[in-house]
Order: structure tokens, then C-alpha cells, then sequence
């Protein structure tokens, strides 16, 4: 099968509107005069407290609870408007077990965006943005340091709740 011309030219356009559109976000936020100077006066937020400063990142675990077997993804960060407070963002995905009428197992994704303060040696979160909502929607969240590039994390939930393991992420 030979490609004719105007099929080399249609894909050409393509490929070209391909690339524009996966190159643009990185050139319109690339380093501009007027961007370098407006970076240089923004003021950096205050680091986050000892021992979190070093927690900071993605965290990941999984683990069997009552729902089925459950993923939890959860990053820890600065929150850069509130200093020494912190931000969380938490993905949690249960695979629900097939009933007699499906054929295969049921994702079920709790995605919330917390906000968080120092509570003793742990970071206490409240949700302030659901994202998704699975049967068992969080309410609450802690984030403990747990041996080396680990944290323990707890949630409260509209069901009763759990607590996991996380390893540091990439």
C-alpha cells in the first residue's frame, strides 16, 4: 500500500499538532525575562519542621482491608501559603470483589486534597476538596514518621476508618 501525497501531508500536520500540543505547556512556562523577575520577588515559604522537613515526597502502600485489597497513594508537601502548616493529596483504590453478575472486580477510587497541622510527633489532615468519592469517602487523616523512608498513615472514613504503611515513592 503506497501513501499518497495528501496522506503524507495530513500526517505531517498531525504529527506537527502532536508535538505543539506536548511542547507547549514546557514553552509557555519556560524561563521568560518577565517570569525570571517576577520568581525573584516571590518569597519562599518557611522550611517545614523538623523531623517532616525530611518526609516530605510520594508515598505508597498496599494492603488488604475489609473492601477488598486497597492501594494508597499519598504525597506530603509544604503548603507554601501557611507557614509550618503542610498539604496532602491521597488516592486510595480498592479492588471490590466480583458479585455473581459481574465478571470482574470493581475499582473503587477515594481521591481527596487535605490540608494539615503539627499534632505532638504526627501531621493531623482535614479534607478540604473531595475529588472522587468511592463508598467510603475520608473525613480525616495523620501522617506519622515509621522507620526509614516510611510513614504510617491513618484515615477516618464514613465506613471505620484504617491505617497503612507507606514506602517513599520516586
Amino acid at each position: 500500500m503506497t501513501i499518497t501525497d495528501k496522506q503524507r501531508k495530513v500526517f505531517w500536520i498531525a504529527a506537527a499538532v502532536l508535538a505543539l500540543l506536548y511542547y507547549a505547556p514546557s514553552l509557555l512556562t519556560g524561563v521568560h525575562p518577565s517570569a525570571a523577575t517576577r520568581t525573584a520577588t516571590v518569597a519562599k515559604p518557611a522550611p517545614a519542621p523538623s523531623p517532616f522537613r525530611s518526609l516530605l515526597g510520594n508515598y505508597q502502600g498496599r494492603a488488604a482491608l475489609g473492601r477488598g485489597p486497597c492501594m494508597l497513594a499519598f504525597q506530603l508537601r509544604r503548603d507554601i501559603q501557611h507557614a509550618g502548616a503542610f498539604v496532602g493529596y491521597s488516592t486510595m483504590t480498592c479492588t471490590v470483589r466480583p458479585t455473581p453478575r459481574q465478571w470482574r472486580p470493581t475499582p473503587k477510587v477515594n481521591a481527596v486534597i487535605l490540608s494539615g497541622e503539627l499534632a505532638g510527633d504526627a501531621i493531623a489532615f482535614k479534607v478540604t476538596d473531595t475529588v472522587t468519592a468511592a463508598d467510603c469517602a475520608p473525613t480525616g487523616f495523620s501522617v506519622q514518621p515509621f522507620g526509614m523512608n516510611q510513614i504510617v498513615v491513618r484515615w477516618q472514613d464514613k465506613c471505620h476508618g484504617g491505617s497503612m504503611v507507606l514506602n517513599r515513592g520516586n
